[in-house]
């Protein structure tokens, strides 16, 4: 009783066979809009395709981070309360963040500060 069980046979597979031949595509003899995309390219064929695209549109194929000339520290301090709640205060009446107040701080007090930690919103932007 251990026969496989046997595939029964197919009804119709000449059907099957035209119609999978029906779904081939048919040649028009027209040029390929398209193209050959077959076709192999080395690394300095996409280079010069790059760099024409470029001229003829004015776009950039890739874009480069800008390197701050000072770069930004994280640090970490201790306040009392009462203090951060006014800082919060002024900061949320100025529309600025408590950074910033701090950086301005700093630079009243004499400490040089770069133009670019005095950003008034520190927020990434998405």
């Amino acid at each position: 009783m251990n026969k496989k069980a046997e595939k029964p046979a197919a009804m119709g597979d000449d059907l099957a066979g035209q119609f999978m031949s029906s779904m081939q595509p048919k040649t028009t003899g027209l040029p390929s809009l398209r193209g050959d995309i077959r076709k192999q390219r080395d690394d300095d064929d996409i280079e010069a395709a790059a760099a024409q695209i470029v001229q003829r549109h004015g776009g950039f194929t890739t874009a480069k981070a800008i390197e701050p000339e000072d770069p930004i520290e994280r640090m970490t301090i201790a306040l009392a309360r009462s203090t951060r709640l006014q800082l919060s205060q002024k900061a949320a009446s100025n529309q600025v963040t408590i950074t910033h107040l701090i950086n301005q701080a700093l630079q009243a007090a004499g400490y040089t500060v770069p133009d670019s930690a005095l950003v008034t919103d520190g927020r990434k932007r998405r």
